[in-house]
């Protein structure tokens, strides 16, 4: 079902203003961009005046998961802070921002142990709940319980994955015709485009840092949790940015610490890869109804020069110069080079030039193992999914895929039988069927972040 709510609505549950009867409705979400719900309602009298700028929609989309993550996972020998909620009795609101105008995560009852990641603000601590829930909790009502060892691997805390939720998507834009109405609207994870930080220069931060107080450095109040289990580090300078900038833009947290995002309502996920490989096969004469494609090596590398920093802020090359790989260097008929810039490997605080050296090396070698030097694979698939008919409706969690998955694709008349990732999509919410999708063979990261040295 497909429903719309007032603009200041927070609970949606229920119908809102009512349901919905539209003629189309279709939800296209790119990998680290855009998540867009585009409507197309015939004039109704009763339900056109709903769809009004600044209306919430939830819609369906693809079944998927939000990444399961591992929190406070800092440097062996650290410590942390545990202390307890002291209500009297009553729960305690863990709420998204430092004050009492910012939304209510969670209640939690009195004797409950949270973890204090900041004590920034005199009045509210910033906290991590039993349950993963980051936030923010008053500090007159929390009372200090004791120093513990941050646990590593296998002991450490985890925010398990979840089936996403039909999602919301604030109206931005109407298209009047004269007996259609076209309405435009975003994911609510674009709320922060009306947002702006503060000046925030990380410098060699982890991911997963630098996440959490791009939140905390918003100069206006937000609804938004962030998690985060980046390990990587690096550096940054955002001044005066939208946080939504700040994560995908040039320069910004995803590109920068090579992480991908995942959003649910006001739930943010920021982590080495979104999705899973699964077992699924969209195949011609089963449920593969277009495919469109084209295969190159405009992006692929035999040969990677990697350009650290020296000292100075000069350009530091290797003795060698390059990096090779170790699979054949003239199998596209000559070496294919490629510049691998890396400033965040710079010679000083401790990195000896030998040390650099080996860091860039590693850095061009992780391209490789990423598949730098194969083929590029992108192609545009129209299918169904099988586990919305009736034949396979028992085994619809067999065939569920969603962004940031891999798939195998088999086309015998195309010559094509690979394994390739989604990187975007276009659903068709009423149908329940993709009406595009795009399949990439891209350079991917293992699922576990590797700690920097």
């Amino acid at each position: 079902m497909i429903v719309v709510f007032d603009r200041d609505e927070t609970d949606f549950s229920a119908n809102g203003l009512g349901p919905l009867d539209p003629i189309s409705c279709v939800v296209a979400e790119t990998l680290n961009g855009q998540w867009e719900l585009t409507l197309v309602h015939a004039w109704d009298e009763t339900k056109s005046p709903r769809l009004q700028i600044g209306n919430i929609i939830r819609a369906p989309v693809p079944a998927g998961y939000t990444p399961a993550i591992t929190i406070n996972t800092p440097g062996e020998g650290e410590n942390r802070e545990i202390w307890r909620v002291s209500t009297g009795g009553e729960k305690l609101n863990l709420r998204a921002g430092p004050g009492t105008d910012y939304r209510v995560i969670r209640a939690y009852a009195n004797g409950t142990e949270v973890t204090v990641i900041e004590k920034t603000n005199s009045s509210w601590y910033e906290v991590t709940a039993p349950d993963g829930k980051h936030g923010w909790m008053v500090r007159a009502n929390l009372r200090y319980v004791r120093d513990e060892e941050i646990p590593t691997g296998e002991d450490a805390e985890v925010v398990e994955a979840k089936q996403l939720r039909d999602q919301l998507f604030r109206i931005y834009r109407l298209e009047p015709g004269l007996t259609t109405l076209t309405v435009k609207a975003r994911h609510i994870f674009y709320d922060l485009l009306s947002n702006i930080l503060d000046t925030y220069a990380p410098e060699n931060a982890t991911g997963s840092t630098v996440a959490q107080a791009i939140m905390s450095h918003c100069r206006g109040s937000h609804a938004f949790t962030m998690y985060s289990d980046v390990g990587t580090t690096g550096g940054a300078t955002f001044t005066d940015k939208n946080p939504v900038e700040a994560i995908l833009g040039s320069g910004g947290l995803c590109e920068t610490w090579n992480a991908e995002l995942a959003r649910d309502w006001w739930d943010i996920y920021i982590v080495p890869r979104v999705g899973r490989d699964t077992n699924v096969e969209i195949r011609q004469g089963k449920n593969m109804m277009g495919l469109y494609g084209e295969i190159d090596i405009s992006d692929t590398a035999t040969r990677i020069i990697p350009v650290g920093r020296t000292s100075g802020g000069d350009p530091l090359y290797l003795p060698e110069i390059y990096v090779e790989n170790t699979n054949g260097v003239n199998d596209y008929g000559a070496p294919r080079w490629m510049k691998l810039d890396r400033s965040d490997i710079k010679v000083g605080s401790g990195v000896t030039q030998s040390k650099a050296y080996d860091l860039l090396r590693d850095a061009a070698q992780q391209e490789f193992d990423k598949g730098r030097d194969e083929i590029g694979v992108a192609l545009e698939v129209d299918f169904i999914n099988l586990g919305d008919t009736v034949e396979y409706a028992d085994y619809g969690i067999l065939y569920d895929i969603s962004i940031g998955d891999s798939v195998r694709v088999i086309s015998p008349t195309a010559g094509i039988d690979v394994r390739l990732r989604m990187t975007e999509y276009e659903y068709d919410c009423i149908a329940k069927r993709y009406t595009v999708m795009r399949l990439e063979e891209k350079p991917t990261v293992e699922r576990e972040a590797e700690e920097s040295e």
